[in-house]
C-alpha cells in the first residue's frame, strides 16, 4: 500500500506539473529519524491515520507545529475518523477509494499551499529551517553577521543575514526599515514619532535621521492616518 500510494503521488503531482520529492517512511520511528534531517521540510504529509494506535495522531501534531504541513489521511477504518479530527488537517482519504479521493485531496493541498506559503518564510538556523508566518515577526535587529528575529509569541530566531537580504526575502509592504540595526513590522506598531517607535509589546525601537522620512511616510501610509501620528 506505501508504494502505491507513493506512485500514485508522484503521477498526480507529474500530471499537474508540479516537482515532486517523495519520503517514504514504513513506520512511527522511520518518520521520527528523518524529522532529523536538517533538509525535511515537508509541505504535504500523507499518512496512515491506523498509526494512531503507535501515537502517530501526536507525532502529526508536532509535524504541524514545526512544519505546518498540509496533512491528508487514508484508512478504511471508520473509528480513525474521529481521533484524525483531533489533528487539523486537509482530507481525510479513504482507501478503498485511494486514487479518486488522493487526487482530489492533492489538489486542495496544493491549493491551500499557495495561499499560505507566500506567508510564510524558512529561517535557517545552525542545522535547521524553522517556519515562521511573516506576520509574526515584530522586529529584527543586526548585531555584525547576525540577525535577530523577535516574534509575537516572543519566541526568538538568531539567523546569519543581512539585513537589506532579510528584507529582500520577506517581500513584504509591511516591514519598515528605520535604522541600519532595526526593521519593524508596522502591525506591531503601538505608536511613532520621528526618532522612536514603540511597538504594542513597550518595546521601544530608535529611528535614525536616515530613515526618519521614509519610516514616517510609510507608516502613515499603512495606518492612512497621518493626522493622528502620535507624539
Amino acid at each position: 500500500m506505501l508504494r502505491r500510494t507513493a506512485d500514485l503521488i508522484k503521477a498526480q503531482m507529474e500530471k499537474r506539473g508540479e516537482p515532486c520529492g517523495l519520503t517514504q517512511c514504513k513506520d512511527e520511528k522511520s518518520l521520527r529519524r528523518v524529522m532529523q534531517q536538517p533538509d525535511f521540510f515537508p509541505d504535504i504529509l500523507v499518512i496512515d491515520a491506523h498509526l494512531e494506535k503507535d501515537g502517530g495522531l501526536e507525532l502529526v501534531g508536532e509535524l504541524k507545529k514545526r512544519y505546518d504541513s498540509q496533512v491528508i489521511f487514508t484508512s478504511d477504518y471508520p473509528e480513525t475518523v474521529f481521533a484524525a479530527y483531533s489533528v487539523t488537517h486537509t482530507w481525510f482519504v479513504r482507501k478503498s477509494e485511494l486514487e479518486e479521493e488522493l487526487k482530489r485531496a492533492l489538489e486542495k493541498a496544493s491549493e491551500n499551499l499557495r495561499l499560505t506559503i507566500p506567508q510564510k518564510i524558512a529561517l535557517r538556523a545552525s542545522h535547521r529551517r524553522i517556519v515562521v508566518n511573516k506576520m509574526d515577526i515584530v522586529y529584527a535587529e543586526q548585531s555584525l553577521r547576525r540577525l535577530r528575529l523577535v516574534c509575537r509569541d516572543g519566541s526568538e530566531h538568531v539567523v546569519y543575514s543581512k539585513m537589506d537580504d532579510m528584507l529582500q526575502a520577506l517581500n513584504a509592504d509591511y516591514f519598515v526599515r528605520c535604522h541600519k540595526s532595526y526593521f519593524v513590522n508596522a502591525g506591531a506598531v503601538r505608536e511613532y514619532t520621528y526618532s522612536r517607535i514603540l511597538l504594542q509589546s513597550g518595546r521601544e525601537i530608535p529611528i535614525s535621521k536616515t530613515y526618519a522620512r521614509s519610516v514616517s511616510e510609510q507608516l502613515d501610509n499603512w495606518y492612512g492616518a497621518r493626522a493622528t501620528v502620535c507624539v
